[in-house]
């Protein structure tokens, strides 16, 4: 039964929900609870209705390790989410992401939070189209996004036009319509939880099954006409775009404003980067030395940089792009050097 998979997989945590439930208690409870359990969700998926008191959570703050402590902005909100709406949850996202990538309606660039993708597919993504445009012998341009709280700031009415945009209807889309509506919470900070409840119009819960899947589809749908290829790992983004003069960098950064701003996100530009790349590693013509010459356009919108991290990994401008060559080498010749190591264990029929 797909209802007790989903139990027996929660991880043995004693931290207790708004309820005073664990996911050990529930766990060692999972069979007696695993039928009627399973009724009231399908009943909740029927009418297309979540069960208000499951929208109960408790939303605690988490320390990101950077900036100030002192600082609220440098926290992260984690909703402890009721563990029967968690389950719940992870029912809805598994049926939600089979539906959208059995009927390739995700962004093939999109490689956070999808089975059989990882950063290191986009990493090499990444790496690709740059070296792509280096053999044509262009001058290619990657921006890197940073978008700022962009789970909580997610527009939920414009959410549910996407998602029924992407074919999902009826007391399917009044199911998500109603799992994001009048939703309450409590704040836990130093183990002292607030005596007052709030509740919130905007965004997806941080911690929630549900949360990932949701971004991905609101995002799914980001295109600029002027850039070549965009790369998408959850709310990260690299674009590359070639480069002729100034103004195709100003374009990009407008056309970037522009959908950022109509669907109800907001970039960090003190974290956004750009990379610029020559092929052969030689310095810029004369028809594009102006970008080194202004500066301040570019600190005004994003910052210039000669390494920056995408993903998690970094990744080096045209200075530093042979030392990355000779990295991507190294770690060809051990893979081979392991390989050869491990014929020896390889049958003669299993080479055949």
């Amino acid at each position: 039964m797909k209802i007790f998979r989903i139990m027996e997989s929660l991880k043995n945590k004693r931290s207790a929900d708004i309820f005073g439930l664990s996911n050990f208690i529930i766990k060692k409870l999972s069979f007696e609870l695993a039928i009627p359990l399973a009724i009231i969700i399908e009943q909740s998926l029927k009418d297309g209705i979540f069960p208000s008191a499951w929208k109960n959570s408790i939303i605690t703050p988490v320390y990101k390790n950077k900036g100030d402590s002192k600082d609220m902005t440098n926290y992260r909100p984690i909703a402890a989410i009721p563990i029967f709406a968690k389950i719940l949850e992870t029912v809805v996202s598994e049926d939600l992401m089979i539906y959208l990538e059995c009927n390739n309606l995700l962004n093939n660039q999109q490689f956070g939070f999808r089975k059989f993708r990882s950063v290191h597919q986009a990493i090499i993504s990444f790496i690709n189209n740059i070296t792509m445009e280096l053999n044509s012998n262009n001058n290619t341009g990657c921006l890197l996004l940073d978008c700022e709280k962009a789970f909580d700031t997610v527009n939920r009415k414009e959410l549910l036009l996407k998602l029924e945009s992407y074919g999902i209807l009826g007391k399917k889309l009044n199911w998500f319509d109603s799992y994001m509506s009048d939703r309450t919470q409590k704040v836990k900070y130093n183990n002292i939880l607030s005596s007052n409840t709030f509740s919130s119009k905007y965004g997806v819960l941080q911690g929630s099954a549900l949360s990932a899947g949701l971004f991905l589809i609101y995002i799914n749908d980001l295109k600029l006409d002027s850039v070549k290829n965009v790369l998408l790992y959850a709310d990260d983004c690299a674009l590359n775009f070639n480069i002729k003069t100034e103004k195709d960098i100003i374009n990009i950064s407008q056309e970037v404003e522009n959908w950022y701003s109509n669907n109800h996100l907001s970039l960090n530009k003190n974290k956004s980067e750009l990379l610029i790349f020559t092929p052969g590693f030689k310095e810029l013509n004369m028809q594009t030395s102006t970008f080194f010459s202004n500066y301040n356009f570019f600190y005004q919108q994003f910052n210039f940089k000669n390494k920056c991290k995408v993903s998690g990994d970094l990744s080096r401008s045209k200075t530093e792009l042979s030392s990355l060559h000779e990295e991507i080498c190294k770690t060809l010749c051990n893979w081979n050097f392991i390989f050869n190591k491990s014929q020896i264990f390889i049958s003669s029929g299993c080479k055949n």
